[in-house]
């Protein structure tokens, strides 16, 4: 009769999990640790990027797991110039900028300044929800 052998444990990263990296955007180096100082305080606010967890790694670099989004709105510029006839429509820029304001509010609500706006930093989740990210010049004040 064999004897059972003990199982196994793998190491992996959560960098190549697709299970992770399909549903999380995950970001490495924290910088001065502003970033997740904000979006921490931030987590109320439905227009900043959820922070799901985050942690040090081995070689004590930061890793952040945010919420997935798709999009940003840099991209959905550069779409639309080339493929949008008329561009987009009125009624979804003013919703776009009525929640980037949400977003900033919820900011200065909490004494945060994201010294960083560029469409680049605006996610527009599946939903259509524009969201803050990138903390990283962020700071308290």
């Amino acid at each position: 009769m064999d004897t059972p052998q003990p199982a196994q444990s793998k190491s992996w990263s959560i960098h190549t999990r697709p299970e992770i990296t399909s549903k999380y955007e995950i970001l490495r180096r924290l910088g001065s640790g502003a970033y997740a100082d904000a979006l921490q305080t931030l987590q109320h606010s439905p227009n900043v990027v959820v922070l799901h967890a985050y942690f040090w790694s081995e070689d004590e670099d930061a890793v952040l797991v945010l919420e997935y989004v798709p999009t940003d709105l840099g991209s959905l510029i550069r779409e639309a110039k080339t493929e949008w006839e008329n561009g987009p429509d009125v009624g979804e820029i003013k919703r776009w900028v009525v929640q980037i304001l949400l977003g900033f509010d919820a900011c200065h609500r909490n004494s945060i300044v994201h010294r960083d706006l560029k469409p680049s930093n605006l996610l527009i989740s599946a939903e259509g929800v524009l969201k803050l990210a990138d903390f990283g010049q962020s700071s308290l004040v």
